[in-house]
């Protein structure tokens, strides 16, 4: 245990009485690295009181990460932001973590941007991904080709979107066939074949769901950066499809109170 006044050992061994709301936060799994200010073991097995699966870094990892004030893996940050490069990743203090099991909601719906920021003041990591590594935090989308994490390459238009025949670009679908198929997205199951093979599926929530609609956007928002970023080719044309369509979704579709910020398209 990282010394502290507060005694933060004695309220972690409590807080697993709040697994409900442990589990809205971290439901779908969650990346631990670092101690502080509790020990990253003991931390660790708070977790896994609440049913919470704890991942090893994959090409499939998930959205959320928990960074101590020490000993945590640069290199596995690193990892972790590739890997989820293209979407989005949640990027926690451990002290975040008690901060939205205290409130009964998760800080990202509910603190403005200073205030997430007044979380990172002093602590090692979060102030490292905010200059070193150039991540924005806490903007969570991750967006390729920061920090030399590699060239973008050709950018693909795949999996589910890919799979409803979603396209744009001067040999893309017109604008009223792709909000079609956006909004049949919103609202459709995801259990059969052959969306129900690809490994992200559970990242897209129930239909009609604040989760679902997030996705497809930070979706739509991460494709138009890439292209942006991609100038070898005039990209012109789907970064406008892209850029309507979400502003369709946004004007149509997304309430504040779900509880999440749009995305934006924004070259950093």
């Amino acid at each position: 245990m990282i010394e502290s006044i507060f005694p933060w050992n004695m309220i972690l061994t409590h807080m697993h009485k709040n697994k409900g709301m442990c589990k809205v936060l971290f439901g779908l799994g969650v990346i631990t690295t670092g101690s502080g200010p509790c020990d990253e073991d003991e931390f660790d097995m708070f977790l896994r009181e609440c049913g919470i699966p704890i991942y090893e870094i994959s090409d499939n990892v998930p959205t959320k990460l928990v960074i101590g004030h020490i000993d945590w893996d640069e290199d596995e940050v690193r990892k972790v932001i590739q890997a989820r490069a293209g979407g989005s990743l949640w990027v926690y203090s451990q002290e975040m973590v008690f901060a939205s099991l205290a409130i009964g909601a998760d800080v990202f719906g509910e603190c403005s941007r200073d205030e997430l920021i007044s979380f990172g003041n002093g602590h090692p990591a979060l102030e490292y991904l905010m200059t070193d590594m150039g991540f924005g935090w806490p903007i969570t989308e991750v967006k390729r080709g920061i920090n030399r994490l590699g060239d973008l390459g050709d950018i693909p238009e795949e999996g589910i979107l890919g799979l409803l025949g979603y396209h744009v670009g001067k040999q893309g679908l017109s604008q009223n066939s792709r909000r079609k198929k956006l909004v049949k997205l919103l609202f459709m199951e995801l259990t059969a074949q052959p969306y129900s093979n690809l490994t992200n599926i559970d990242e897209w929530g129930k239909p009609s769901s604040a989760q679902r609609l997030q996705k497809v956007a930070n979706c739509l928002a991460s494709f138009a950066i890439l292209r942006k970023r991609n100038t070898t080719y005039d990209n012109s044309k789907a970064i406008r499809d892209y850029e309507s369509d979400l502003y369709y979704l946004e004007s149509n579709y997304f309430k504040p109170e779900l509880g999440f910020r749009w995305p934006d398209t924004d070259v950093v």
